[in-house]
């Protein structure tokens, strides 16, 4: 990772739980995570003056250690180079037994005046889960990494049900269709709703209705996409194969002439003697005519 890349810090304590995911994850690739704690200075000599003789294996232990803090310290300093409060914070680190600093001195004075306290981190994570978006064209795993950079960065696992409430609120313009119906379909079989479970729908209805153009190099992985699930009968609304009419992006532009309802065409109204064969078994008879509709809560009837 070259410099430029390095993460940095500027003093805002609402970024500082990711600045500090970063740094932290930077030094371990770097082999310079031990630097950040405080036991590290058991590998230190007394002092920086202290002459160390590099044949002795204690001592040049303790001489590899010196080079691995001052590295750190460097790399440090770099991050923290474009704010004048964190410059001085570096220079705070230093003493007269160690003139270039200590990283483990520094990790700890950021963590004391930067890091919020657990309740207030918590807070703080639960307000950018509820503020999360997801745009009309944009694949709803990016959702769900964000999710996960949330956790990874306040170091703060999420409640499922608050997962699953956030995806709600954040898709729920584009997928409430493909969110009530997975859901539903879980509940069905008794099962439990959970955020991957939502993550998955969304994903198979953009693969179907997203807006996004196909590359015309990738044509045949989209066509792939779009008929690999076990659904390979043509939908009655747009007649395309590979999804059912529940799925269907077009369905709330269809309105059936016969009932009145929209999500079906007239030839497919369940409500039609003809169309008896083509109910569905949990299809009931109500009293003694063939009026029952199953109906979501907006109303439709889902073929």
């Amino acid at each position: 990772m070259n410099g430029d890349k390095l993460p940095k810090y500027l003093g805002k304590k609402s970024k500082f739980s990711m600045f500090a995911a970063k740094a932290a994850a930077y030094l371990v690739m770097k082999f310079l995570g031990p630097t950040l704690n405080r036991t590290f200075k058991n590998l230190l000599p007394a002092n920086d003056q202290v002459l160390l003789d590099r044949n002795k294996p204690k001592e040049l232990a303790m001489l590899k250690s010196k080079e691995m803090n001052l590295h750190a310290m460097n790399i440090m300093t770099v991050m923290l180079s474009e704010s004048d409060l964190m410059l001085m914070m570096v220079e705070s680190s230093k003493s007269q037994d160690w003139p270039d600093g200590l990283v483990y001195v520094l990790w700890e004075k950021l963590l004391r005046k930067f890091k919020p306290s657990d309740q207030i981190a918590a807070a703080e994570q639960t307000v950018k889960l509820y503020a999360l978006k997801l745009g009309k064209d944009v694949d709803p795993t990016v959702l769900e990494e964000k999710i996960a950079s949330l956790e990874a960065g306040y170091g703060i696992p999420i409640r499922e049900e608050m997962k699953i409430s956030a995806i709600m609120k954040a898709a729920g313009k584009y997928y409430s269709d493909t969110i009530q119906s997975k859901t539903r379909a879980i509940k069905r079989a008794g099962g439990t709703v959970t955020c991957d479970d939502l993550i998955q729908a969304m994903t198979e209805s953009f693969s179907i209705c997203g807006n996004k153009e196909p590359d015309s190099d990738n044509e045949d992985d989209v066509e792939l996409a779009a008929t690999s699930f076990s659904f390979n009968s043509n939908c009655n609304i747009c007649g395309k194969q590979g999804h059912k009419a529940s799925e269907c992006c077009e369905k709330h532009k269809i309105k059936c002439e016969h009932c009145g309802r929209t999500g079906h065409k007239k030839e497919f109204c369940w409500k039609l003697e003809a169309n008896k064969s083509k109910r569905p078994d949990w299809y009931m008879d109500n009293s003694a005519k063939i009026c029952v509709e199953v109906e979501d809560k907006s109303g439709e009837i889902i073929l």
